[in-house]
């Protein structure tokens, strides 16, 4: 698990609950991404659940840098090949 960049807590509509959004820089381009996840399914990342689980909902992009550190694009780079 990286260390996120910002986390920020967004009240929803109706009750419904809350939304974490989750803000983490790429380490190689510095691309910034955010997503915004249930805070059910942020704290059930931050207890170490694997972000696959913790946020099936993502995009592959989000899954690698809070994996890796790095975009989608700067992983590609960096690691082709494997």
């Amino acid at each position: 698990m990286t260390n996120i960049q910002s986390i920020k807590t967004l009240k929803l509509a109706n009750n419904m609950g809350k939304l974490i959004q989750i803000s983490e820089r790429c380490r190689c381009c510095g691309k910034n991404i955010v997503v915004n996840v249930t805070e059910e399914a942020y704290n059930n990342y931050k207890n170490g659940m694997p972000v696959e689980e913790a946020f099936p909902e993502v995009s592959s992009e989000i899954i690698d840098v809070l994996n890796f550190g790095l975009c989608e694009s700067c992983l590609d780079k960096n690691f082709q090949g494997y």
